[in-house]
């Protein structure tokens, strides 16, 4: 048998079930053998950057590794945004990635480069296929260091020992070396330190994030936090989590008014299995007067660059039953923040609170994002994966969208780059189809995955797409106009994005007024495949993170003129 045969028994032994990509000479052969072997679905994207994100949004929908495949040379190199995003979420992904024969290697030959590197500098880790005999062991150890290391590799696949004819070989799956994670319980010592911090807090507030998630730790976190009065926050990765009664939203640059107030006045937060970089744009200025108590599993774990002023180190769900155990047992509690005036403030709407607090002037024809996001709330299915873009879109449906533990969030913000939200839906699509997948991307990032429309066309996945859409580059428009220059420069014109979407096959819409929503999210719930709607949003709104870094006293709610004028070429070249 040929290595590309074998390499296909491999991935059916390992338990995959999906694989995306885009096929070319250096993967010709092991996609061929995959498809012959009909275990394994593939879904051949229109750019490997694009495949490579898809296979992200699996991993994170479905907890297990991604698969994605691509060819040598620019076949890889075009994954090098998706490949550093998924590195920095930390998403288990394996890449079949083909690679020359060694005979074609230092000749100048027009596709050779050195790509380890390439995936070194993302973040990702490397693993080559050494020989025709170690396919097994190669294959292998590529899935083991996904699962254990929770980061992409690349399976390295040089073309002449694809097509080298072995002997039958045996597969080991990668599990069967990955033992039970053990639940470690959190030093006595560091526990009577936290409990002494939770006794003497007046004002707590709870930061749930995906540690907690993951530990199963959200119902002896709110059993905690309802024994100590505590408010209730998430991480941005964790939305949703804890969304409810004495809930503030997500905290750090996305808080809401009412976030911001609760964090002002809290005088101790626990964050528990959160991120530090989660609360980074916070810190310091989000809650001027709290000590920190954190609990993690990593010994190292920090807040905002700075140590927790105690860090219990331990499963989240065990400290946190241990501690409310020894709370019962003291007798010891609190109102926190649950009576008195902070009541009223919790029952307060936080959109309109914002609102209030930022009353932008909205020209004829375009929307207040914020009251999309609310209205689309009320509509959106309660089991929705709902995707959300980076860019100054996220801010709205990042704060105003409940999750209330049905719905699931992703977020592919983790690199800081636009484009990534469509073919990050499509995967988490294919890992539950039963659930339907509403993306919220904003103009010029669904310009930069458009090629994926067609992939849609094809696959025809349940999702909804509403395209947040203000004719430019939003948060550079903003930072323009903080700094005093021209904001034109940033406008750009666009596409109608409901003609462009059934152009490729799709079903596209306009939603040019609120009382339109309902209509479009029944359209969605009747109907087949995906739809793309088109939401006209207001420039002269700016999203809460923005307001905070870039703009002071009452400027950022001022009128300006020219963010009302249509974009047009021109104005791009100013």
């Amino acid at each position: 048998m040929k290595v590309h045969e074998a390499i296909a028994q491999a991935l059916t032994a390992e338990g995959v079930t999906a694989l995306f990509g885009l096929m070319g000479d250096g993967n010709i052969d092991v996609l061929a053998s995959i498809r012959e072997q009909g275990a394994i679905a593939s879904y051949e994207a229109r750019h490997e950057g694009s495949a490579l994100a898809m296979a992200d949004g699996y991993a994170r929908a479905s907890g297990d590794v991604g698969l994605c495949y691509v060819t040598h040379g620019p076949g890889l190199t075009q994954l090098a945004t998706s490949l550093a995003v998924a590195s920095r979420h930390g998403t288990p992904i394996v890449v079949l990635a083909g690679d020359l024969a060694a005979v074609d290697k230092g000749i100048d030959n027009h596709q050779d480069i050195d790509q380890r590197p390439i995936v070194e500098a993302c973040g990702a880790l490397f693993q080559p296929l050494r020989a025709a005999t170690t396919v097994a062991e190669d294959v292998e150890q590529a899935f083991w260091l996904a699962r254990s290391r929770r980061l992409p590799v690349v399976l390295n696949c040089p073309v002449d020992i694809q097509n080298a004819e072995i002997a039958s070989v045996e597969y080991r799956p990668s599990r069967m070396r990955l033992g039970p994670v053990p639940a470690l319980p959190p030093d006595p010592r560091a526990l009577a330190e936290a409990l002494d911090l939770l006794t003497q807090a007046r004002t707590p507030v709870v930061v749930a994030g995906r540690g907690a998630i993951a530990a199963g730790a959200l119902d002896a976190l709110q059993l905690l936090a309802e024994r100590i009065g505590a408010a209730l926050a998430t991480s941005v990765r964790a939305k949703g989590a804890l969304d409810g009664p004495w809930s503030v939203g997500v905290c750090g640059g996305q808080a809401s008014t009412r976030g911001e107030a609760v964090f002002a006045a809290a005088d101790l937060v626990i964050l528990v299995g959160a991120r530090a970089d989660t609360l980074a744009a916070g810190a310091g200025k989000l809650y001027p007067q709290a000590r920190t108590l954190q609990i993690d599993t990593n010994p190292g774990a920090t807040v905002a660059r700075q140590p927790a002023d105690c860090l219990l180190v331990g499963d989240a769900r065990i400290a946190c039953e241990r501690l409310l155990d020894r709370l019962v047992e003291r007798n010891a509690g609190g109102r926190g923040f649950r009576g008195g005036d902070w009541s009223e403030i919790f029952s307060a709407d936080p959109l309109e609170q914002d609102i209030a607090d930022a009353p932008f002037a909205i020209a004829d024809g375009a929307l207040d994002p914020r009251r999309v996001a609310g209205e689309l709330d009320r509509r959106i299915a309660a089991d929705a994966t709902i995707l959300v873009g980076v860019g100054h879109n996220w801010s709205a449906p990042t704060m105003y969208l409940n999750g209330n533990r049905t719905r699931r969030f992703i977020f592919a913000f983790d690199f800081g780059c636009i484009g990534q939200t469509i073919p990050t839906a499509f995967g988490a699509w294919v890992a539950d189809p039963s659930r339907p997948v509403v993306a919220f991307e904003g103009d010029a990032s669904t310009l930069m995955a458009v090629h994926e429309f067609d992939t849609l066309a094809r696959y025809r996945p349940r999702m909804l797409i509403f395209v947040m859409n203000d004719a430019g580059l939003g948060a550079e428009i903003q930072k323009l106009r903080a700094s005093g220059r021209d904001p034109r420069a940033a406008m750009l014109p666009t596409p109608d994005f409901a003609e462009l979407a059934e152009s490729f096959g799709l079903t596209g819409a306009r939603l040019d007024s609120l009382e339109q929503a309902e209509g479009i999210v029944a359209a969605f719930a009747s109907g087949e495949g995906t739809h793309v709607v088109d939401v006209p949003i207001s420039r002269q709104v700016i999203d809460r993170h923005l307001r905070s870094a870039f703009f002071s006293g009452p400027t950022y709610s001022e009128n300006d003129p020219r963010l009302d004028a249509p974009a047009t070429l021109s104005d791009a070249v100013v």
